[in-house]
């Protein structure tokens, strides 16, 4: 079976202490296989975790 690279990443998302890490990774890999990346947030929307959101 040969490899295909990745066109897609969903990157699901919770705002837990590991986020930054994390969306730092997954943006490495987006970019390691030219592949579109789609955030999506897990949880309940608020005001305060949409404010953390705009520190990235």
């Amino acid at each position: 079976m040969a490899f295909s690279s990745f066109k897609k990443l969903l990157f699901g998302f919770a705002f837990s202490p590991s986020l930054r890490a994390n969306v730092f990774e997954v943006t490495r890999l987006a970019s390691f296989f030219n592949a579109e990346l789609i955030f999506v947030h897990v949880g309940e929307k608020t005001t305060r975790k949409k404010l953390n959101l705009k520190l990235f």
